[in-house]
């Protein structure tokens, strides 16, 4: 068993072929629990379907990268937000900071389909973000970028646990 706690990072390490990306599967609600559980305080949130599990705080990214390819970037972004509530102008203006956060500032009208893979990355953390979870779960968020696009990652993500009260699990 491990904790996620809010505020903090915690890495999942192992290689491939460990359930890394089941473990985050299973979390998100995508697969069924065998047994255990899995909970955030005292909500057990292990027997309940991906879209519950979004609503009681947790946001993940993929592995293999799923964005809306046919939406622009903006638009990406702006379905988090209105799947948590926000209004139509509230939304935008989380997709605009979401963004800008993830370094992506100008991008917002192009095609989510359009750009360069580790743009795409950074857009689905982006949409991830704009739910405003109290956990965030990124499956290897760095896979396929090069490395500089890796260290600029990672210092947009180290500050972001303190900074919006979440846990990060990589």
């Amino acid at each position: 068993s491990f904790a996620v706690r809010r505020g903090q990072v915690t890495g999942l390490i192992g290689p491939n072929g460990a359930g890394k990306s089941t473990l985050v599967n299973a979390i998100s609600g995508l697969y069924p629990l065998t047994s255990g559980t899995i909970s955030i305080g005292a909500l057990n949130i292990g027997a309940l379907p991906p879209d519950a599990v979004a609503r009681a705080g947790v946001s993940r990214t993929f592995q293999n990268i799923r964005l809306f390819t046919g939406l622009s970037a903006a638009e990406n972004v702006a379905v988090a937000a209105l799947a948590r509530g926000a209004g139509l102008g509230s939304a935008l203006a989380t997709a605009e900071r979401e963004l800008a956060f993830v370094g992506l500032e100008g991008a917002g009208q192009k095609r989510a389909d359009s750009l360069a893979y580790g743009a795409r990355r950074r857009l689905e953390i982006a949409r991830a973000l704009a739910a405003q979870p109290r956990f965030l779960l990124l499956d290897e968020p760095a896979a396929g970028m090069n490395p500089e696009e890796t260290e600029d990652l990672a210092r947009r993500l180290k500050g972001l646990p303190l900074a919006r009260g979440l846990g990060l699990l990589l």
